[in-house]
């Protein structure tokens, strides 16, 4: 359980947080799909979590150059994405304000954590979350959860910040090397979260009350 900032990782559901003492807070991904993924989705789930590694490196300088001839010498399945990221700074030139940020907010009286891909500044002065998914943004653009996912970490990271986030996206990578950000609306990604946030407090109602009768 590794420690980082006021939050350790707990496991894929919970993070602990020092806030008022060490508290079990849960993960943002966890409230908006609280039932977790299908075991179908396991292969793209694993590459999104490479894909997370490979960029944060990236940016934080720690990918030499001999690792991306190794990926192309070997055809790596990763290689469009990381292609595609490294287009998409160059066309963009962001600057990193944070990487890999953790979080914690709170929303109708529940906290939760997560972990902000990247907090960026743009040249021409807004300052913008941004979450990777290894994706196409045809396929995915339009799905509420990625707006409220994005509403949670600005909510959050306003908690104990003075700098003002003008807008929020996520940024689709996919497999043929093409990268899209697409901007969400926070307004309608705080009524999407609030809306599973009480899904999810049912959902645990009632897991409570079977394990009440185990």
């Amino acid at each position: 359980m590794g420690c980082v900032s006021n939050l350790y990782f707990l496991d894929e559901r919970y993070w602990l947080a020092n806030v008022e003492g060490a508290t079990e807070i849960p993960r943002c991904s966890n409230i908006l799909n609280p039932s977790g993924l299908p075991p179908s989705a396991a292969p793209y789930a694993y590459r999104g979590s490479r894909v997370h590694e490979w960029t944060e490196a990236y940016d934080r300088g720690e990918l030499p150059d001999a690792e991306w001839s190794r990926l192309e010498r070997v055809g790596s399945p990763l290689l469009p994405y990381l292609v595609a990221y490294r287009r998409w700074l160059g066309r963009v030139q962001p600057t990193f304000i944070a990487i890999e940020k953790p979080v914690w907010g709170e929303a109708n009286g529940t906290r939760y954590g997560g972990t902000i891909d990247r907090i960026a500044k743009l040249p021409d002065g807004r300052v913008v979350i941004i979450d990777l998914k290894s994706t196409a943004a045809k396929k995915f653009a339009v799905r509420r959860e990625h707006g409220a996912q994005l509403w949670a970490y600005q909510n959050a990271f306003n908690r104990d910040n003075d700098l003002k986030i003008d807008a929020a996206w996520i940024l689709y990578l996919s497999g043929d090397g093409v990268a899209q950000g697409v901007k969400h609306d926070l307004y309608e990604g705080r009524r999407e979260f609030l809306r599973r946030l009480d899904l999810w407090r049912s959902h645990c109602d009632e897991r409570d009350e079977v394990e009440r009768w185990l």
